[in-house]
């Protein structure tokens, strides 16, 4: 059993993530469901242009919460659901977490070594 963390992941997440991961899609799914510690909350907009022409909608997102996790092993820990999002798309501008069941309640601590993803610049990197 995973000891419970504090978490926090900050960052911009495309319109069409469940369209772009199955994974994706399904991780957001969990955070609806009464019982899993960590929600997500989505800000505001922003588009950016496309080589080809047109505009790339993302939006602002905020993880957050308490959940028995891991940080680096398994299907279900930080590492996992991080790369998950990378792969529908989302750009992950910061991860933080605490095990507050070992060393109680404090500041979170940064995560270094996660991927970043990068905003689509093109239909291409979208896969169309």
């Amino acid at each position: 059993m995973a000891n419970v963390h504090k978490v926090l992941i900050k960052g911009k997440m495309p319109f069409d993530v469940c369209g772009r991961s199955k994974d994706a899609c399904i991780r957001l799914g969990l955070m609806c469901s009464p019982t899993y510690g960590l929600k997500i909350q989505y800000g505001k907009s922003q588009q950016f242009p496309l080589k080809e022409g047109g505009q790339y909608t993302y939006y602002d997102f905020e993880i957050s919460g308490e959940e028995a996790i891991w940080l680096e092993i398994g299907e279900r820990s930080i590492k996992s659901l991080v790369e998950d999002l990378v792969a529908g798309g989302a750009v992950i501008q910061e991860v933080a977490a605490r095990d507050i069941e070992n060393l109680g309640e404090g500041p979170l601590l940064p995560i270094e070594d996660f991927p970043t993803g990068k905003i689509a610049e093109s239909l291409k990197e979208l896969g169309y």
